[in-house]
C-alpha cells in the first residue's frame, strides 16, 4: 500500500508525507521478500523525486528487483553506476549498458570490464557516450568478435582512421558500408 501511494499523483501528497512514505519503504524494503522489493522497485522506477539512498539500494538487489532501477531511474548518478559496475553482477551491468545517456565515464568502467554480452548491449544503446580509447579498444575487439562489426560501424563515435581499421576485417557488405560512410580508399 505505501508503494502504491508513493507513485499516486504528488498533488494528493503533501511534501511532508510523500517523504514520510518514501521513510517508511526505506525501513520496509530490506525486510519484505522479493516479489514486494520487485513491486516497489518497479512503482519507483520512472520517479526522479525518490531518496537517492532508498533507489541505491534498489539498485543494488538481486537483478530481478534492480532491473527497473538500473535502466530506467535518473536518480542514480554515474558515480553510483560505476560502483554498482564494480559490485554487482554481469545481469547488472547489462541493465547499466541499457540505459539512455549513459556518461563517458559509465561507459569507459563497463568497456574495461571486456564481458562480450555486456558491450553488444552497450554498443547497441545509441545514446551511450562512448569515448574515443574505448571505441578503439572495442574497434580491435571486433577482430575477433564478429558481433561488434555491424554495430561499431553504426556508432556516432565511429572515426574514418578506425573504419580503415576495422574495414581489414569486415565482411563484404560491411566493407561496403563503410566505403560508403567513411573516406576509405
Amino acid at each position: 500500500s505505501v508503494a502504491e501511494m508513493c507513485p499516486a499523483s504528488k498533488a494528493s501528497l503533501s511534501d511532508r508525507e510523500l517523504a514520510l512514505a518514501f521513510e517508511i519503504l526505506r525501513l520496509l524494503v530490506g525486510k519484505v521478500e522479493v516479489n514486494i522489493r520487485r513491486h516497489i522497485a518497479d512503482y519507483l522506477a520512472d520517479r526522479n523525486d525518490v531518496p537517492r539512498d532508498l533507489i541505491r539500494s534498489l539498485a543494488k538487489e538481486e537483478i530481478g528487483v534492480a532491473y527497473p532501477i538500473l535502466a530506467h531511474n535518473t536518480v542514480l548518478a554515474a558515480d553510483d553506476l560505476i560502483e554498482i559496475i564494480e559490485e554487482c553482477s554481469l545481469r547488472h551491468r547489462q541493465a547499466i549498458a541499457i540505459r539512455p545517456h549513459i556518461s563517458q565515464a559509465v561507459t569507459d568502467r563497463l568497456v574495461a570490464l571486456d564481458e562480450i554480452e555486456v558491450l553488444t548491449t552497450l554498443l547497441c544503446n545509441e545514446t551511450a557516450d562512448i569515448g574515443e580509447a574505448s571505441m578503439r579498444h572495442l574497434v580491435e575487439r571486433s577482430l575477433e568478435i564478429e558481433s561488434f562489426r555491424e554495430p561499431l560501424a553504426h556508432r556516432k563515435e565511429m572515426t574514418g582512421e578506425m573504419a580503415r581499421r576495422m574495414y581489414i576485417w569486415a565482411g563484404d557488405s560491411l566493407r561496403d558500408f563503410i566505403v560508403e560512410s567513411f573516406d576509405v580508399n
